[in-house]
């Protein structure tokens, strides 16, 4: 640190001395000033997205989320396939939402699953227990007002957070309440999704053969109302990862794998992470000529073509 701020003393214009000046001050949290060196390099023309994302940084880090939000949504539509910077933009964008009054038990989950995939554990605990706080408040205003199917999503998330954090007992019993009320109501999609989590569940804990028994009677259930998407996402794509941890590679059902593949990948594409849309619909476009599926095959390319348009790069998408 003071061999890099004497060396800024000497020369104020060294661009990459006050980059990593400023990746000093970050590592130590010391955001403010590392914010002023990375404004500073950006002025003298240091590579703009990389000063950037490090602003965006300080910026989360000094709790000034709505500017860091701002940077990241910038650098998502410059750098559509850079997977951290997508992470970023949601990370920020949950903090945002929770700086407000109203904020929703769905931001904590999603800050909750970022800390979780960076293996910090303690920190995504606390944002699990914070979506399970807002999750039991709306619970009790839908439990008074009598909102059925508010109190049904209410308990389903419920159950996921309780799972989230190890209260087996009480995530089952949540569970439990949603497929009950689901069948009184006649929501048969609100049981597919209870049966959906509960299938989530089972295989968080090592329990595959119940997690493929839910699984595939959420499956049933979406085919049936027609909900093909979400089959393909919460529970055809589960399914083949929940046989392959039970060895049953040899016995799996590859027949429409091409269609799965290219559902999932307009689920991504509805989401906005076009690395993962685009990743499953090449799969599914190379499958499909495996087989022979000359129709989905005609839908993967229409699907590659759009997230292309979406990417701006209109080359690859008139191929």
């Amino acid at each position: 640190m003071l061999k890099h701020t004497k060396m800024v003393e000497d020369d104020a214009q060294d661009v990459l001395v006050r980059f990593q000046l400023g990746k000093l001050y970050h590592d130590l949290y010391r955001y403010e000033h590392a914010l002023e060196q990375f404004l500073i390099a950006r002025e003298l023309g240091f590579d703009r997205a990389s000063t950037d994302k490090w602003i965006g940084y300080s910026y989360s880090g000094l709790g000034r989320y709505t500017e860091s939000r701002k940077i990241f949504e910038s650098l998502r539509e410059q750098l559509p396939k850079d997977d951290n910077i997508q992470k970023w933009f949601v990370y920020v964008t949950a903090r945002e939402e929770q700086a407000k009054e109203g904020a929703t038990a769905e931001s904590y989950i999603k800050t909750g699953n970022i800390k979780y995939r960076e293996e910090s554990y303690d920190s995504a605990i606390s944002e699990y227990k914070r979506a399970l706080e807002y999750t039991e408040r709306a619970l009790k205003i839908y439990r008074k007002i009598g909102a059925r199917r508010g109190e049904l999503w209410a308990l389903l998330r419920s159950g996921w957070c309780y799972a989230s954090l190890f209260r087996h007992n009480e995530a089952l019993q949540r569970y439990e309440e949603t497929g009950r009320g689901a069948k009184l109501l006649g929501d048969e999609t609100m049981e597919a999704n209870y049966l959906s989590g509960v299938g989530d569940y089972y295989k968080s804990v090592g329990d595959y053969e119940n997690a493929l028994k839910f699984k595939e009677a959420a499956g049933e259930l979406y085919r049936r109302n027609n909900l093909l998407i979400d089959e393909a996402r919460l529970v055809l794509a589960i399914v083949g990862n929940i046989k392959g941890s039970m060895g049953e590679f040899d016995t799996m059902n590859y027949k429409g794998e091409a269609e799965v593949l290219n559902d999932i990948g307009l689920a991504y594409q509805d989401d906005g992470d076009y690395s993962k849309a685009l990743e499953y619909t090449q799969t599914a476009l190379r499958t499909a000529q495996r087989y022979n599926e000359q129709w989905t095959e005609m839908w993967a390319y229409h699907s590659l073509g759009n997230i292309y348009l979406e990417l701006g790069e209109a080359d690859n998408a008139l191929k």
